[in-house]
């Protein structure tokens, strides 16, 4: 039976492995701030906590359109900068998740979810026209935030077909996703260069996979992104998405 307390529920989980990365190529895990002076484990804690209240909060069969889900949207997110006195936390994150929120509980099969976001986001082109941050990224070639829920998380539903129900690790999953994303979070913190360095990097490593010098090497290219201060939080909200649409799988099909 579908309801928000099981979406939520797996988004916590989900959250919290995320938190666990052992390497988190410069996010907030248990043992570090990372990259950011701002935050830390504990204050994701109460983001997360805000952001599952507010879900939960949500009148969902009453969203009747892209304009009001983006309104409710706005809604989570100011609940969430309350709880952090200000610090984004999870913005990007509950971005995603309001259009795979929306659809989980419209009941929409899992066959059937990249063509009804699509036709719920499709508005959302016109930030490409409209707001400075959307032209930005697309003036220099990069698949922003916009782009997943444009497609329809076409390539992420893709990816949790792939992945379920083996068990494929944490780090790899992390590797595999700084390779394929276009990160703006890492590119807000470096440039374009360092951004196409870092895919390449990582997608060299995902080779090494099971060799004995994967962890390692795989460190190497963490602690990079830490001695740099670069962030990849955008990388860090796909994996969280996938997680949770990875626990939800079961759920999509009834």
């Amino acid at each position: 039976m579908r309801n928000i307390e099981n979406y939520t529920d797996a988004l916590s989980k989900a959250i919290d492995k995320e938190l666990n990365r052992e390497l988190s190529f410069g996010c907030v895990n248990l043992w570090s701030k990372g990259s950011h002076d701002d935050m830390d484990y504990d204050l994701f804690i109460i983001s997360k906590n805000s952001i599952i209240k507010s879900l939960k909060e949500i009148s969902w069969a009453k969203i009747c359109d892209f304009d009001h889900l983006r309104e409710m949207g706005k809604v989570v997110e100011n609940q969430m900068f309350e709880a952090t006195s200000g610090i984004n936390t999870h913005k990007g994150l509950i971005f995603l998740h309001m259009f795979l929120a929306k659809a989980y509980m419209d009941r929409i099969n899992w066959q059937d979810l990249n063509s009804y976001v699509k036709i719920l986001a499709k508005p959302l082109s016109g930030d490409y026209l409209t707001k400075d941050k959307a032209r930005k990224w697309e003036k220099n070639k990069l698949d922003d935030i916009r782009s997943y829920p444009l497609s329809g998380f076409e390539s992420l539903s893709k990816i949790v077909d792939d992945i379920y129900p083996k068990d494929i690790s944490d780090l790899y999953l992390t590797l595999y996703l700084i390779a394929d994303t276009d990160d703006t979070t890492t590119f807000g913190r470096s440039d374009l260069k360092t951004l196409k360095m870092l895919q390449e990097k990582a997608s060299e490593l995902l080779k090494l996979n099971n060799n004995k010098n994967f962890y390692r090497q795989a460190k190497i290219l963490s602690d990079y992104y830490l001695a740099n201060k670069i962030s990849s939080g955008g990388v860090a909200d796909l994996f969280t998405t996938i997680r949770t649409l990875q626990y939800l799988r079961k759920d999509f099909d009834d």
